[in-house]
């Protein structure tokens, strides 16, 4: 059963990087320039200028950017690569907060990457994916910012709030 949903997965979200070419890349511009240029935020903003997504099929460097700041965008790790996890954030258009883990002081990895740089405190030190002393004093800041109970855990509430900043981020 597990192998089933695994190719079905693999059907529905290829896994797509630059050098890759076709018609899911086309559907991934395509799905970018829905989210990112047709609607409010007026495009991706690439070397400083606003622009749609060239649909040609082709996931060159702008593809790939566009990728990047989608991730940045859905709270991801920012690989450039459109994982399965970047498609259904794109067709959510938001971040899968559920499929997000709570993370406080101790905790390490990818995700507390993401925290730090959607942060992108000078208070949160450096973005090295430890939850430590600077990124807990860091996220209770910004608990207390967006009124929401302070207690230097990131949980789903918090989750929203950084999706948020995110997307003020982008705009």
């Amino acid at each position: 059963m597990q192998a089933m949903q695994a190719a079905q997965t693999a059907i529905l979200f290829p896994t797509l990087k630059q050098g890759d070419r076709g018609r899911a890349v086309e559907e991934l511009q395509a799905l970018i320039n829905d989210r990112f240029f047709v609607n409010p935020i007026g495009g991706i903003p690439i070397g400083g200028v606003i622009i749609p997504v060239r649909l040609d099929g082709i996931y060159g460097p702008r593809t790939e950017e566009a990728v990047r700041l989608v991730q940045f965008r859905y709270l991801l790790p920012q690989n450039g690569i459109a994982e399965s996890k970047t498609w259904r954030s794109l067709q959510a258009d938001q971040a899968l907060i559920d499929a997000l883990p709570v993370l406080r002081r101790g905790d390490r990895g990818q995700d507390i990457i993401v925290i730090q740089a959607t942060l992108n405190a000078a208070d949160v030190g450096p973005t090295d994916g430890v939850f430590g002393a600077r990124t807990e004093a860091a996220v209770k800041a910004y608990q207390v910012t967006r009124n929401i109970r302070v207690d230097g855990i990131v949980g789903s509430v918090t989750w929203r709030a950084l999706e948020q900043r995110a997307f003020a981020r982008l705009v």
